[in-house]
């Protein structure tokens, strides 16, 4: 990914498949924690507040972040593997982080940008997040397209920065 995407990388896998990981892997959490949330593959998990998932390039790499409402990020790469612990924020940072997207229209995009026949060479981002009212939004685009949106883009760097400052 671009040097400018300074996001913590899980481990590569190879890939030929062209279809994003199933990234609903429960974190192992602690004793107490009550166990795999159930979704679908294509949903996101019901006790999650966002998700990044970056796919394609030249290696065809996947890397995937799942952040949960009370502050724990989860992180996976292609084929299949299980998303392992990246570490914490605090749960009023992510309650912040969701009130921004809302601020930013997020949550009001069309689900897709950038064209239909792009190469298989370029990333793809895929961007979820559910809103303060359970409302979910889905949005894929294409890094580097013009007719990405600003807010959108904005949208992308908060999630980073979140993810950057995961302990």
């Amino acid at each position: 990914y671009p040097a400018s995407t300074a996001l913590p990388q899980p481990t590569p896998y190879p890939c030929a498949a062209t279809t994003a990981p199933d990234v609903t892997a429960a974190y192992p959490g602690p004793a107490s924690d009550p166990g795999p949330v159930d979704a679908p593959a294509n949903e996101l998990p019901a006790e999650a507040a966002a998700r990044l998932t970056l796919s394609g390039g030249i290696a065809g790499k996947t890397a995937t972040w799942l952040i949960y409402r009370d502050g724990r990020v989860v992180a996976g790469s292609w084929l299949d593997a299980p998303l392992e612990p990246a570490g914490e924020v605090a749960p009023e940072r992510v309650t912040t982080l969701i009130d921004e997207l809302d601020r930013l229209g997020f949550f009001e995009l069309d689900s897709a940008y950038g064209p239909r026949d792009a190469c298989c060479d370029q990333i793809s981002v895929t961007l979820e997040a559910r809103a303060a009212g359970g409302q979910v939004q889905r949005v894929t685009f294409l890094q580097g397209q013009q007719d990405t949106p600003a807010e959108l883009l904005t949208a992308l760097e908060a999630v980073q920065a979140m993810i950057n400052g995961v302990k």
